[in-house]
């Protein structure tokens, strides 16, 4: 649905049209950078566990290996030319499973409101409707900079926002750093996903079938 970090788009930017939907993906799932991103998805659950506990040196600490393994699945990825099309789905699925999991993970332990929550998962929800009714939606989108910009911005609020809580450093300053870097990512989180909702809209409409044969 988002842009992928694990490499460039194939030359169709669309799964094959017949047999198995998983046909795509053959022989992909032992690939090294998938087998990263695996570990970025089992890291999630732990992450928020190890926060609801209040162990938030080892929440800190489990957040930035997931940090550090979506950059080093795209790297290996190029670096051993191993991009997948399995990688190219998985790894912006995860973000988005990350962001979610990450600020509810952090409303549920106070360190951020409730309304924030709405804000980063409302159009992941959105987006995920159009990608349903529109087969169009299905296709692999290049990243733009406003939402390369969200990202960036929000994987370094939340970090610094725990650090900064009562439980860790217990400092008013980095609350503050973190708070705006929050606030300048959710504005990019929504003005991204009108982004790409218009960009999967855009591909239904030019994928229909034209009036005419020429």
């Amino acid at each position: 649905m988002m842009a992928p970090r694990h490499g460039a788009d194939d030359q169709s930017g669309t799964a094959p049209a017949t047999g198995s939907p998983w046909a795509a993906f053959s022989g992909q799932w032992l690939l090294v950078p998938n087998l990263v991103t695996y570990v970025r998805g089992l890291l999630l659950p732990v992450f928020a566990v190890l926060l609801a506990l209040d162990a938030y040196g080892w929440a800190l600490a489990a957040l930035a290996t997931i940090g550090l393994s979506d950059w080093l699945d795209g790297y290996l990825a190029r670096r051993l030319d191993l991009v997948s099309r399995l990688g190219q789905c998985l790894d912006p699925l995860l973000d988005r499973v990350a962001m979610i999991v990450i600020v509810i993970s952090c409303t549920a332990v106070g360190l951020t409101p409730w309304w924030l929550v709405a804000v980063l998962v409302t159009p992941e929800l959105a987006l995920g409707c159009i990608v349903l009714v529109h087969p169009a939606g299905r296709r692999i989108l290049q990243p733009t900079m406003i939402g390369k910009c969200r990202t960036a911005l929000l994987f370094a609020g939340f970090p610094l926002l725990i650090l900064a809580a009562p439980q860790a450093l217990d400092s008013m300053a980095l609350t503050v750093v973190a708070g705006v870097l929050l606030a300048f990512g959710s504005a990019g989180h929504l003005m991204a996903g009108v982004q790409y909702g218009r960009a999967l809209l855009e591909a239904d409409h030019s994928d229909a079938p034209s009036g005419s044969a020429g």
